[in-house]
């Protein structure tokens, strides 16, 4: 009988506790999202001292706002929790398959030559997959990562951010 040795190929994960640097490392990342928070902040407060701005213009400004700040305080939230609870997920395996969608392109107007092009930036989303589970991680760690190489991933389950990622 033909046995297989499921070692290579099988993915592990395993929990660790997180660094005193990792946990500084995470923090100083979070917080860099404030500008994204006092942004909003300035919209609203500007809309606000226009009196010509149409309400249904107001109450747009005021809900993306809003929304704008839930999203980022929840994704502060939950960090802290990770943090707090002080273990990380190390996913050691075989990267299978890594993926970019969006980011930016280039798109003709009217396709009549490149004279005519406009560009059209959006945010790219950048998968990994381990074992057919996918991970979406930051730009920086997806340049990292190496399709088909035997890896290990450093993860936080709650707030779904990736610390590290290295070829072993």
């Amino acid at each position: 009988m033909y046995c297989r040795d499921k070692k290579t190929t099988e993915t592990t994960i395993h929990t660790r506790q997180i660094t005193e640097a990792e946990k500084t490392k995470m923090r100083h990342a979070h917080w860099m999202l404030l500008p994204a928070i006092l942004i909003p902040a300035l919209i609203i407060w500007v809309i606000t001292l226009s009196d010509e701005m149409p309400n249904a213009a107001k109450y747009a400004a005021y809900t993306i706002g809003i929304g704008a700040f839930i999203v980022i305080a929840a994704k502060q939230y939950k960090l802290e929790q990770d943090l707090k609870n002080g273990e990380a997920e190390v996913i050691r395996g075989i990267l299978q398959d890594k993926y970019k969608f969006g980011g930016n392109s280039s798109k003709g107007a009217s396709g009549i030559g490149p004279s005519h092009t406009s560009k059209s930036r959006s945010q790219a989303t950048y998968i990994l997959v381990f074992d057919s589970k996918k991970y979406w991680v930051q730009s920086k760690i997806y340049k990292q990562a190496t399709k088909g190489a035997n890896s290990e991933m450093v993860w936080l389950p709650s707030s779904q951010y990736v610390i590290s990622i290295q070829t072993i």
